[in-house]
């Protein structure tokens, strides 16, 4: 459990300090510095800490004392309060970020892009990153074997402010069906057209992405992220293409 509150963002000292409260019930700061092993000359700040975190409740009595908030509702509220930061992060860095980036030291850039990711762990971002710069719409083509969480969530929020989703599954099975008709019900049009190992997507016709899968390996992949407009509407034009013939859902 000390783990799980450590990986949420309790420091080790806020830990040791919370679960002795659990265990404890309250105690003077006193008490409460032998209990979890935190010096005395820590333990007020590690408490007011807490305390703003929604963790501890302060008792106003004489000697002060000090009780832990219960579990569901702390983790809860703090959970809740780091993931309103995130959103409101997730809005307005990388806006100030690419501010520095256009400052007059910036290097020139080159009128065209390839840009080659190589494994998972770099390539799952990008999966994320179309649907969160699109402006107008995505088109996205690919297995539906499996769609992430974060994926269908940046989805929704496209659809909610009015980007049009085109999603051409390329397998048709069990599973993947229900995952078309998920996303269908999301708001994106869906069809199937069989295309064997081609993951292709374009965003607001500026900037397409290609992924190549390993067969042997789904964990290793490629991916080739595209900002070249030529080669861009050459990739929509084939997307469109197979769009027309595609079965819809």
């Amino acid at each position: 459990m000390e783990a799980e509150l450590r990986r949420i963002g309790l420091t080790e000292y806020e830990t040791q300090v919370y679960m002795a409260l659990l265990q404890n019930g309250s105690m003077t700061s006193r008490a409460l510095s032998k209990a979890s092993s935190v010096p005395q000359s820590k333990i007020y700040e590690v408490l007011y800490r807490l305390a703003d975190k929604k963790f501890v409740s302060v008792l106003e009595v004489k000697p002060k004392q000090f009780k832990a908030v219960e579990p569901k509702i702390a983790v809860r509220h703090f959970l809740n309060s780091k993931k309103q930061q995130l959103e409101e992060l997730e809005e307005t860095l990388p806006g100030r970020l690419e501010s520095l980036a256009k400052g007059k030291y910036r290097e020139q850039d080159t009128s065209e892009k390839i840009t080659v990711y190589r494994g998972e762990k770099n390539t799952h971002p990008l999966v994320i990153h179309k649907f969160v710069a699109a402006r107008k719409y995505v088109k996205d083509m690919f297995t539906f074997e499996y769609l992430p969480q974060a994926m269908m969530r940046e989805v929704a929020k496209c659809i909610q402010r009015g980007v049009k989703i085109y999603m051409l599954a390329t397998m048709k099975g069990k599973d993947n069906f229900k995952l078309m008709r998920s996303m269908k019900r999301a708001g994106a049009e869906v069809r199937y057209y069989p295309v064997q190992e081609i993951r292709l997507a374009i965003c607001d016709g500026t900037e397409s992405y290609q992924m190549i899968v390993n067969p042997k390996n789904p964990m290793d992949r490629l991916s080739i992220v595209i900002q070249s407009q030529e080669l861009t509407r050459a990739l929509e034009n084939y997307f469109d293409h197979l769009w027309r013939k595609a079965e819809r859902i």
